[in-house]
């Protein structure tokens, strides 16, 4: 390498160290976060090409890819080493960091592909960087990953560092999510219920519309809009925020538009949604009843990103409120449906929670056959 690439290089590690340096005090957008924290990592490791990784310790659900640096990289290797990510990030869990071998291209140059457990404060969730390095020795390997270490617990320091500067509003938050909770108690009717928990919501996070929908029989149906005591079912606008919830409820995840760069969660509707109605930030949040998706509540704000701050918020609220909600609405519905609900239940723990009443009637069905062709009685 010449004169001029050398101290390019060295010029360009210096100034992803200030980087990973001043994203210590960052309070921005995750997003913003995540590509910057990747874009350093890079530099500083001297890889082709970095993502960032995670899953969730409750559901069992496997990585999902965060972001990607550079995001549109190709050429020879990337094929080989996507298919020794997942390992990469199993062995980084266990023992902090990994190593493994990509391909060779001579007796002293190789492909590796390096990955390190990342600290983030979140003690849900396991998050891994893995990194693609071309033509490096087992010794620029080995500084590579000891560089990489260095920076693996700056997710976690900015997290304190957020949660220390937001210590006077950390009240504030607490009592806002404990009147939304007495709110909710004092309501006798589920629609009401709704209707002030979205209102509520709208004016907390300064947005200009949020939305709650509820699953009925696999799809979302929306049930209350902030501000807004009636809406025409048939209205696109309805259909829309539906289809846009369902994503959420399908997949189980919160929803972010714009998304992180390389999310893997499908964004399709709330992309949609947000070109057609003109919306800046849009945040889906799966509402959970004993870890089981039952609603989603979707806020849209313009002009001010969803952080990170505002997102921990919303999941407590959402997950404290979401009980009292099914609660009420199961008590809300005439007494046919109670019952039959009550009914399926019961019957759940028997044949099981998938396709209840089918097995109900399968299984009354055989036993009436056998009746039918096995069954007898004495008459006179």
């Amino acid at each position: 390498m010449s004169a001029q690439g050398d101290s390019d290089k060295i010029q360009g590690f210096r100034d992803a160290l200030k980087q990973l340096e001043n994203l210590k005090r960052f309070n921005g957008a995750p997003a913003a976060f995540w590509q910057a924290y990747l874009d350093a990592l890079v530099a500083v490791g001297g890889a082709r090409f970095g993502l960032i990784v995670r899953k969730r310790k409750s559901d069992g659900s496997g990585w999902r890819k965060v972001t990607a640096s550079p995001a549109n990289a190709g050429g020879d290797g990337l094929t080989s080493f996507f298919s020794k990510v997942e390992d990469l990030c199993e062995e980084a869990l266990d023992q902090s960091e990994a190593v493994r071998e990509i391909s060779i291209h001579d007796r002293d140059f190789s492909d590796s592909g390096i990955a390190v457990r990342l600290e983030t404060g979140r003690s849900s969730e396991q998050w891994v960087a893995v990194f693609l390095l071309s033509r490096v020795t087992t010794t620029e390997t080995n500084e590579a990953v000891k560089r990489l270490l260095l920076a693996n617990c700056l997710p976690a320091d900015m997290e304190h560092y957020q949660s220390k500067h937001r210590s006077s509003g950390a009240a504030s938050q607490a009592n806002a999510v404990i009147d939304i909770v007495v709110m909710l108690d004092g309501k006798t009717r589920f629609v009401e219920m709704a209707m002030s928990f979205v209102n509520e919501l709208a004016g907390q996070h300064r947005c200009e519309r949020v939305t709650i929908g509820w699953e009925k029989r696999g799809y979302v149906r929306l049930q209350a809009i902030s501000h807004s005591d009636k809406f025409a079912k048939k209205m696109e606008v309805v259909n829309d925020l539906e289809k846009m919830m369902e994503e959420a409820l399908d997949q189980d995840e919160e929803i972010y538009w714009p998304p992180l760069d390389g999310e893997t969660m499908i964004t399709r509707e709330h992309e949609k949604f947000a070109k057609s109605q003109g919306v800046d930030y849009i945040c889906s949040i799966p509402l959970r009843v004993d870890g089981k998706p039952v609603g989603v509540i979707t806020l849209e704000r313009t002009g001010e990103a969803f952080i990170d701050d505002d997102i921990r918020l919303l999941r407590i609220t959402g997950d404290l409120a979401a009980p009292r909600l099914a609660d009420l609405r199961d008590r809300d519905r005439w007494f046919g449906a109670r019952w039959a609900s009550a009914s399926r239940r019961m019957l759940a723990k028997l044949v099981g929670p998938e396709k209840t009443w089918s097995k109900v009637l399968a299984v009354a069905g055989a036993v009436g056959l056998a009746v039918l062709f096995f069954g007898g009685m004495n008459y006179t």
